[in-house]
């Protein structure tokens, strides 16, 4: 069924119709992927093998997301149609409205402190920022437990190259929530949250060994890769 598929979907551009010049590599029904949009979701930096891994992931995503769209559109209600249309409008003036107030803020010399007066304040005052928990330097990624690329994006994680988060931050559409932000600290009550399967009171002695741990439950893998950690009453990393 898959190869189906794939055969179906997969068309290289001189098997369609071309009326303009973009080039079409991909089709279902009358809605068309182009190379240019394929193109832009690929880093610049992969191999040859990453790339063709990565593009089609994206135009197997791309097509079975459109095929189930253009069924909803068959099968559910008008009443439902309109409501979803409402929602969208909804969230489409929330973001740029949030994004627009953001950029003003960040433009706002006059709420700006200068970096080094921030270290200087921080490295005089360390005592003020003792920890009231342990928090953990951390990057994870949660994604459905049948992911095709599994092993791979594992390897990726454990090793944390330029190269490999290029990779990775190319599949992220694939995950059901991420963070690859190695200067990202969370406090053990926020990872808990992000990963329950972690075993709280094993997990501080299982650092001293490894720092990359795979967790499973019927529907979800989740990865976590810890850099570092910071113990209960120290100061806090700035």
């Amino acid at each position: 069924m898959r190869i189906l598929i794939l055969f179906l979907l997969f068309v290289y551009c001189n098997d369609f119709q071309q009326n303009e010049n973009r080039k079409k590599i991909a089709r279902v029904n009358s809605i068309f992927l182009y190379e240019s949009d394929l193109l832009s979701e690929l880093n610049t930096g992969l191999s040859y093998e990453d790339s063709i891994i990565i593009s089609t992931s994206i135009i197997n995503d791309w097509a079975i997301k459109n095929l189930i769209y253009n069924q909803s559109l068959l099968y559910l209600d008008d009443s439902i149609q309109r409501d979803l249309s409402k929602m969208v409008e909804k969230y489409k003036l929330q973001l740029w409205t949030d994004t627009y107030r953001n950029f003003l803020s960040s433009s706002n010399s006059m709420y700006k402190i200068d970096s080094l007066d921030k270290i200087d304040y921080y490295k005089k005052n360390k005592n003020s920022f003792k920890l009231k928990e342990n928090i953990y330097n951390v990057a994870y990624i949660i994604l459905p437990k049948g992911n095709n690329n599994l092993k791979l994006i594992m390897s990726r994680l454990r090793n944390f190259s330029k190269t490999d988060l290029s990779f990775l931050d190319s599949l992220n559409y694939q995950f059901n929530d991420f963070i690859l932000n190695k200067s990202l600290w969370l406090n053990k009550t926020d990872l808990l949250k992000k990963i329950p399967l972690i075993n709280s009171f094993n997990f501080d002695l299982d650092l001293k060994s490894k720092d990359f741990f795979v967790y499973k439950d019927s529907l979800e893998v989740y990865l976590l890769k810890v850099f570092n950690y910071n113990k209960y009453s120290n100061p806090a990393p700035y």
